[in-house]
């Protein structure tokens, strides 16, 4: 029989005891308790010392022996159930081949829930009684976060996690550093040194093999290879623990993250549009900086409280609403541009109040397929249009138009060609059938009339104001008959508006611009309408069609 084995069996002939019902209990110092078993089994005073105390430590984290005894150097149960807690564990230990869970528990699949759920009781209770100070996670993560913007809008991944629906379910493109990634950066070290600079971690050494996991994740979230993009390290955030872990392996974790820019080829970009058709409807969305900051999207969890913990709403907002583009025109500047209404109306380029009409005759049609193609580009996201059979979306604005369409292909190659004639660079396509118009959202609006106003009065204390847009049937597609809103204006703004629409005269607010500034001209903007309602002279007027 091993010393080991000798030295706690006889320790559970030398337990305090205590009585199971009524409140008698025995103490007995853990100097007689070693002297005595040193006495029985031959082992040295030293050898039973040190496991007398191992025992007391683990003993004692399980609140089994009464806390005022032990800090006089006593032994003493709290309760007779901690007593067979104690005497059970004993039992166990002290066989040569001690087992309360059978070996292959741990590796066994039809175990995972039940391995998760003993770690985080371990663990949630191992954080309640530990100081801050002492407190040390025992898990370390690194983290490469690939940051996709499109339109201003991020790109997140569903991750899989069908026991727990409630937990926040989307993230960044990216993932966790393996240790075939340190490999693949260190080919001539040991995995044993690996393996500690991952766990420990050594933050220097790791860093570097981050952007390796970068690559490997988008290839394995996205199906890129190195020809789609590029990537440049942006921001690295504060060190963050966490009580976290997919699967089995959930404890405090500590947290590295780097967040990556990057920077799709063309061909990356026609990649990403083809992954995002053929994927389910769910599995990658886009959210908008303050859909992240908020952590939700309509009924999707957003989960990025690494960062939003770390730095604060505030700043993140500022961060990811500053954050550069994936996929744009580099070095190109762009006038602002107003698509026409009506074939008898022109393109009109330039700053507010400084429009100038481009002499570019258009046809109806023309006109109507422009306007479908703007609606995609600023609109898309939200409200897209319905395309023909076998045209097929993307994100920002692009259509991929099949080669059985070569009507529509030659007319837009045609009205490329009216366009760079003019020197207006609107259109941008392609050999393979893509086309879009080039301009960013923020420099794109529709002619006013191409909306219709209407001031709306929902209740007593509620005001909105509605522009409507008229069905368009082209052969592109088409955009359904549409109402966009601004859900809430205030009542004097709603009866100013009003008065102007009516033509009547209106005591209007002197603050009546700073309000449209605010509470409407920011929102109509996004939808592509410069001004709902302009200045000229000393009144106020719209160019919008009246409902």
């Amino acid at each position: 029989m091993s010393q080991i084995t000798e030295a706690l069996r006889a320790l559970a002939e030398n337990l305090p005891k205590i009585a199971e019902e009524g409140y008698f209990s025995t103490k007995i110092s853990s100097e007689a308790i070693i002297e005595r078993i040193a006495q029985s089994t031959g082992c040295s005073n030293d050898y039973v010392a040190a496991v007398i105390d191992l025992q007391q430590q683990y003993w004692a984290s399980l609140g089994l022996l009464d806390f005022r005894q032990l800090s006089r150097g006593y032994w003493q149960f709290t309760s007779f159930p901690a007593s067979l807690v104690a005497k059970s564990i004993l039992q166990t230990v002290g066989q040569k081949r001690p087992k309360l869970l059978d070996g292959g528990w741990w590796t066994n699949e039809n175990f995972l829930e039940d391995q998760r759920k003993f770690l985080i009781e371990l663990e949630e209770r191992r954080i309640a009684h530990q100081s801050s100070n002492d407190l040390r996670p025992i898990r370390a993560v690194q983290v490469a976060w690939a940051l996709i913007k499109l339109d201003g809008l991020f790109l997140m991944n569903h991750r899989e996690d069908a026991n727990r629906p409630d937990v926040p379910n989307y993230v960044f493109i990216g993932g966790r550093l393996n240790l075939n990634d340190l490999l693949e950066k260190y080919p001539k070290e040991e995995e044993e040194v690996l393996l500690s600079w991952h766990q420990t971690p050594d933050w220097s050494k790791v860093k570097e093999a981050l952007e390796i996991t970068l690559t490997r994740e988008l290839e394995e979230e996205l199906g890129f290879y190195p020809k789609h993009f590029t990537v440049r390290r942006s921001h690295q955030l504060p060190t963050y623990q966490k009580m976290e872990g997919a699967r089995a392996n959930h404890a405090l974790t500590r947290y590295d993250i780097v967040a990556y820019e990057v920077e799709l080829t063309d061909e990356g970009f026609r990649h990403l549009c083809t992954v995002l058709k053929d994927m389910s409807k769910d599995q990658l969305i886009f959210a908008s900086p303050e859909e992240i900051i908020s952590g939700n999207q309509a009924d999707r969890k957003l989960f990025v409280s690494a960062w939003t913990e770390s730095v604060g709403q505030k700043e993140l907002i500022e961060t990811l609403s500053e954050f550069p583009e994936s996929y744009e025109m580099q070095n190109k500047p762009f006038e602002l541009v107003d698509i026409p209404y009506t074939e008898f109306d022109r393109i009109k380029v330039g700053g507010l109040g400084r429009e100038k009409p481009i002499d570019i005759p258009l046809t109806e049609e023309e006109v109507e397929i422009l306007q479908i193609m703007a609606w995609q580009r600023i609109n898309g996201s939200n409200t897209p249009i319905t395309p023909q059979e076998n045209i097929i979306l993307y994100p920002l604005g692009w259509f991929e138009i099949h080669q059985e369409y070569g009507y529509l292909i030659e007319l837009l190659r045609k009205l490329n060609q009216k366009f760079n004639e003019k020197d207006l660079n609107l259109l941008q396509g392609n050999s393979l059938g893509w086309f879009r118009i080039r301009n960013p959202v923020d420099t794109l609006f529709f002619q006013d009339d191409f909306f219709e106003i209407e001031p709306v009065k929902v209740d007593d204390k509620w005001f909105q104001l509605h522009f409507h847009v008229e069905e368009i049937k082209t052969i592109i597609g088409t955009l359904p008959k549409t109402t966009l809103k601004v859900e809430t204006i205030s009542e004097n703004l709603y009866h100013d508006i009003k008065s102007i629409l009516d033509d009547q005269e209106s005591e209007v607010l002197q603050d009546f611009n700073r309000s449209l500034r605010l509470t409407v001209n920011r929102y109509t903007r996004k939808f592509g309408l410069r001004l709902p309602i302009r200045k000229e002279g000393i009144n106020f007027i719209t160019k919008c069609r009246i409902k």
